[in-house]
């Protein structure tokens, strides 16, 4: 345990290092850029009991989602610390005029005073969801604080008292996700870790696989019906040969590459417009190692995804009609281990189940 807490206070150090280093504006634009996030998120947005820190100096600032959070009609808790134990409680919050007249504390965070008789979160109902803050997070979801246990304890209270526990959101700055953080058994992972500059590259990233699945999906029919298949003995040495369509001099369509990549432009839009996730392909397993021409046919349904595939060989000899069940769309969010894209309209985040 003694080794535990060594390695902490030396990863504690670190990182309060880096913070320190971070210049003001740039503290305020990741702020503002994982408050955006956290309110565009579903769980966020479900949400009607919704606890929050109350940000100090280096933490992502909250200020906006509680003012959000007031004006959206939810009720709203914050935390009141005991500096002399670890004990915390999350209290009601009526306004924004009665955020601004609180007293400040010790650690310069506003708080009502441990005298005044308040409405506790866990006495009213519980929560839906705590906004919790935190010096260091990795992409498992595990929490590093600043030692004092208050969170930790207030989880495992909130767990014993719940039917369900509540959805846990982490806010961070990139400086704060590290490869790696000492845990014991006290440590409580947490759901959703909330940053800013993932996005940027996640975004990336998705749009490169959209198009690649555009384009597989519009150019290759498009050779096919014009006598081109792209088939070989091995996947890395494709080359092109007329394809049976050709050979038996049947007609083909007359639409054009352009027109294809027309049809994939706008069907991406409409996919970004229309739905929370880009959901790939399903790849069938095909018996041979050739390339095989697919041709998808999708349908919505509350349960998932349907797509009943023709999978037909690159000589044209067999067509395998396949019926494929797609589980219903993730949450728009990153699932650690399983790579699920963000939707486009914000958010950068990693996401886990319920502890």
């Amino acid at each position: 345990m003694s080794a535990i807490r060594s390695a902490k206070a030396a990863l504690r150090k670190e990182i309060q290092a880096k913070l320190k280093a971070l210049s003001s504006e740039e503290q305020a634009r990741q702020s503002m850029e994982v408050q955006n996030n956290v309110m565009s998120h579903a769980v966020y947005r479900d949400s009607q009991r919704v606890a929050l820190y109350l940000s100090m100096a280096n933490e992502v600032a909250t200020e906006s989602i509680l003012r959000h959070a007031l004006e959206q009609g939810k009720t709203c808790y914050i935390p009141r610390y005991d500096s002399k134990s670890s004990y915390m409680d999350m209290v009601r919050l009526h306004s924004w005029q009665e955020y601004e007249s609180l007293p400040l504390t010790k650690w310069k965070i506003k708080q009502p005073p441990l005298s005044q008789a308040c409405e506790t979160a866990l006495q009213t109902g519980g929560l839906d969801l705590i906004l919790v803050p935190g010096l260091g997070f990795t992409a498992e979801g595990h929490r590093m604080g600043r030692g004092r246990g208050y969170y930790d304890t207030y989880l495992a209270k909130c767990r014993a008292s719940q039917p369900s526990p509540p959805h846990t959101i982490a806010l961070a700055f990139k400086e704060q996700v590290l490869p790696h953080i000492p845990t014991d058994e006290n440590d409580i992972k947490i759901n959703i870790v909330v940053m800013a500059e993932v996005f940027r590259a996640a975004l990336t990233i998705i749009l490169l696989w959209s198009w690649g699945c555009q384009l597989y999906n519009g150019v290759l029919p498009f050779l096919h019906h014009h006598g081109l298949s792209l088939c070989g003995g091995e996947r890395e040495n494709f080359t092109a040969t007329p394809s049976p369509a050709k050979q038996a001099n049947q007609t083909t369509p007359s639409s054009s590459p352009a027109q294809h990549i027309i049809w994939g432009t706008k069907r991406l839009l409409l996919h970004y417009l229309t739905s929370s996730t880009l959901l790939p392909y399903p790849q069938p397993t095909h018996p041979s190692d050739r390339q095989p021409q697919r041709k998808h046919t999708p349908s919505q349904g509350r349960e998932g995804l349907r797509f009943t595939t023709a999978v037909r060989d690159c000589d044209g000899a067999q067509t395998l009609p396949q019926t494929i069940e797609a589980a219903p769309p993730p949450p728009p969010c990153f699932r650690a281990g399983r790579g699920h894209p963000a939707p486009l309209s914000g958010l950068a985040c990693w996401d886990w189940p319920s502890q």
